[in-house]
């Protein structure tokens, strides 16, 4: 389902290298004893690629390029 959401809302990790799926994961069993389990881990996951998007994490092998 979340996989499915991503898709339709046009979210994507941001990584290539990142499996998707043990990704997602981690979000459903975090939430996984709330009222909606599904709806707690899609928040949760949101804000999470927000936060990815905002800090930048995803290109941290730019910040220190080699010398």
């Amino acid at each position: 389902h979340l996989k499915q959401r991503m898709t339709k809302e046009g979210l994507s990790l941001g990584r290539k290298d990142l499996d998707v799926d043990v990704f997602l994961q981690r979000f459903v069993l975090a939430r996984e004893k709330e009222k909606d389990p599904l709806e707690a881990s899609w928040a949760m996951l949101k804000d999470s690629l927000k936060w990815r998007t905002e800090a930048r994490v995803d290109t941290v092998e730019q910040w220190f390029p080699e010398r």
